[in-house]
């Protein structure tokens, strides 16, 4: 049995049903959005319980019940996870893009945005809530 060997590109070896298919791009939006929903989610609940529980304990957060300084913490602790998701969306959305992944590549470069673009959008999650329950005052 002997085996051909061909120079000729993987594209015209592989039928589309059989094509390799790599995942990196896909990897990378999925991780891009889950570090921006996350990080959004848990800046968002900070925001929007730090002005009444100070107000209520008499405006100083370490005068705030001890259950609710535990949470605070823990959600700007998990801002650490949210942001290391998104460095890994970054990584793997740029391995996308050196690859040359063609069905990938817009995927890629979503999740690279997405990634990018959540540390913005987390001060705002927390900026927001926080400037409107103060005027409010």
């Amino acid at each position: 049995m002997t085996i051909a060997m061909t120079s000729a590109p993987d594209s015209e070896i592989f039928s589309s049903a059989q094509r390799p298919r790599s995942r990196w791009g896909l990897t990378a939006l999925v991780l891009g959005l889950l570090a921006l929903v996350g990080g959004v989610a848990c800046a968002g609940y900070v925001g929007v319980t730090l002005v009444p529980a100070e107000l209520e304990a008499g405006g100083m957060f370490g005068d705030t019940a001890p259950g609710y300084q535990r949470g605070v913490i823990a959600a700007g602790l998990s801002l650490l996870l949210w942001a290391g998701i998104g460095i890994v969306a970054l990584a793997t959305g740029s391995l996308a893009l050196v690859r040359r992944e063609r069905r990938g590549r817009g995927m890629a470069v979503g999740g690279m945005i997405a990634a990018l673009v959540a540390p913005v959008l987390w001060l705002a999650g927390f900026a927001v809530p926080v400037v409107m329950a103060a005027s409010a005052l």
